[in-house]
């Protein structure tokens, strides 16, 4: 009797086990999804708004040089792309796939060492740089989303 008794317990332990395994998997995946929308969104808004920091850089040259009231604007639009970039680089995905960490931070590296420049020292052909850099940024943006 004491032997049914232990195989019904060691038996009902392994259902429980089994159950809790099956409810907690179901709830991982169900993160990881919602996770992975949230990460697309947020790649989303990234190339929505370098979109737009690159537009208002190409109206700051339309005239192929950069006056000393637009220096104001490229200083404050650098430091909007800064911006972007600063938490586009600590982005980590919580997901199995360590390697998209070290892509996200070739991405951030490559628009930084453009974007490090002093305002007052920029030129036309520095802000077509940095608009090439942009693009380049929104391209590996959209390639890691995908």
């Amino acid at each position: 009797m004491k032997k049914n008794i232990l195989i019904w317990l060691v038996i009902g332990l392994a259902i429980i086990v089994g159950v809790y395994s099956l409810l907690t998997a179901s709830k991982y995946h169900a993160l990881t999804s919602k996770i992975e929308g949230l990460q697309q969104s947020q790649l989303a808004g990234i190339d929505e708004r370098a979109a737009s920091i690159k537009y208002r850089f190409s109206t700051l040259i339309n005239d192929s040089k950069i006056t000393d009231k637009e220096i104001i604007n490229v200083a404050f639009l650098i430091e909007e792309f800064r911006n972007l970039t600063k938490p586009y680089g600590s982005l980590t995905p919580l997901d199995e796939d360590e390697g998209a960490i070290v892509a996200m931070q070739t991405v951030y590296g490559k628009a930084w060492k453009v974007i490090n420049i002093k305002p007052s020292d920029i030129t036309v052909n520095d802000v077509k740089k940095i608009e090439n850099a942009i693009d380049q940024f929104r391209n590996d943006v959209k390639a890691l989303g995908h």
